[in-house]
């Protein structure tokens, strides 16, 4: 039962997000500031997005995020959690989720947002801006506020690699 606000229920028509497959990849470690606002996000976003899929992966977390993502993901339909029994890394967590959502990298009628669970950035947004094709209509990782080089060349790398295998 999915409840749609009237403030949203313009923007998906107009977007295009009723009908749009979104597969989100979170990658979590020690997100417990933080979780509370992406579920939220999620939440909104999946009264919009109809065929939404959320993986969120916990990648060792040590500050109670793994037991809170066992808590709440059994109440929505569009979580699956994936928890990893030590930190392998951010690149690691992301290759780990990938193998989940292969159908995603492969067909063209799917987008896949890769996100970090700091919850700085908007991934309402992100689900737009795929559907109006304002941002490549294939893969989008979330810009990461206030990150270190060596984040961003992690990243990047990611994007760039997965961009020549695709031949993009």
């Amino acid at each position: 039962d999915r409840a749609i606000n009237i403030r949203n229920h313009k923007s998906a028509i107009e977007s295009g997000l009723l009908k749009k497959h979104i597969y989100v990849v979170v990658i979590l470690y020690n997100a417990m500031p933080s979780i509370e606002d992406l579920v939220l996000q999620f939440i909104e976003l999946s009264t919009i997005c109809l065929n939404l899929e959320v993986l969120l992966v916990d990648n060792g977390s040590t500050d109670g995020t793994k037991e809170y993502l066992d808590n709440i993901a059994p109440a929505y339909p569009f979580f699956e959690v994936l928890s990893l029994p030590e930190n392998i890394g951010y690149g690691g967590a992301v290759l780990q989720a990938l193998k989940k959502y292969n159908l995603a990298c492969e067909n063209d009628e799917y987008s896949l947002i890769i996100a970090h669970g700091n919850s700085k950035y908007s991934i309402l947004d992100f689900a737009k801006g795929i559907a109006q094709k304002c941002l490549v209509n294939d893969l989008c990782f979330t810009k990461r506020i206030d990150r270190s080089f060596g984040e961003y060349l992690t990243t990047y790398s990611l994007y760039m690699i997965y961009a020549v295998t695709k031949r993009l």
